[in-house]
């Protein structure tokens, strides 16, 4: 691959905070159009990562590259066009209490686009309907259920059209259930638009399910980048007992 058909690229990643080196040297690539899982236990970078790609956070030392541009250094202006190509879906949904789901999906929306009303109410209800959210429009987000909190939060991403989308812990707190339903909308919105994804979870087979390759993040440093089927297969006894879910093996909680 040539570096233009790279979505995201990061060089020697390295961040730190009170004297505690979260990231420790990440080299990877995403393509276009594929899905790139990030797997660890908590507290091992996951979020982090996603902070820095998104520019939410800058690098002790290293380099993030946005279709083939770095961001590194640059400023809130400079960043605000290659933000607008991105979208992303916290742990939490981070909807706004005070504001109707219309509100919340239409927020990015009024921010960067000046647009008449009856075309924003149009794209919010279409946004709405991709993630099977018609009709909650005039809701709150207090009357609605975990999963469909998720669904509005990527929704409210998916309005601005993104050609990269982050999802952070997508299925973190649903049932079983609802976080199946939730991966195959993930699924189908990636095959429908041909987009980019980050997904950072870990949730062993959720990742396995969705993603063309998936890496292990383990104490800050990159201990795999592969297939699915090639982690599956490892003899590598960190990435067996992450992947298998056993509490003896090299890693200590």
């Amino acid at each position: 691959m040539e570096p233009s058909e790279f979505a995201v690229q990061v060089r020697d990643l390295v961040y730190r905070v009170g004297g505690r080196t979260i990231l420790d040297g990440l080299t990877f690539n995403v393509g276009r159009n594929s899905c790139l899982g990030v797997m660890g236990m908590s507290g091992t970078g996951k979020s982090t990562l996603l902070k820095n790609i998104m520019g939410l956070l800058r690098p002790t030392s290293g380099d993030v590259l946005i279709n083939g541009q770095s961001i590194v250094g640059l400023s809130e202006q400079e960043m605000a066009p290659i933000r607008r190509k991105m979208g992303m879906c916290f742990q939490y949904a981070a909807l706004f209490d005070s504001m109707t789901v219309a509100e919340n999906v239409a927020f990015g929306l009024r921010r960067h686009q000046r647009l008449p009303e009856d075309e924003i109410r149009r794209r919010v209800s279409e946004s709405l309907g991709r993630v099977g959210m018609e009709g909650t429009e005039a809701l709150y987000p207090a009357e609605l259920s975990g999963g469909m909190r998720k669904r509005v939060g990527i929704a409210r991403a998916l309005i601005l059209e993104p050609e990269l989308m982050l999802y952070d812990e997508p299925s973190a707190g649903l049932d079983p259930i609802t976080a199946a339903r939730l991966d195959g909308l993930i699924a189908s919105l990636d095959r429908e638009r041909g987009m980019t994804s980050i997904i950072v979870t870990h949730e062993v087979e959720e990742l396995f399910a969705l993603c063309d390759m998936v890496m292990m993040i383990h104490e800050g440093k990159i201990v795999a980048l592969d297939t699915p089927q090639a982690l599956r297969e490892t003899s590598d006894p960190l990435v067996r007992q992450f992947v298998e879910g056993r509490a003896d093996g090299p890693i200590t909680v």
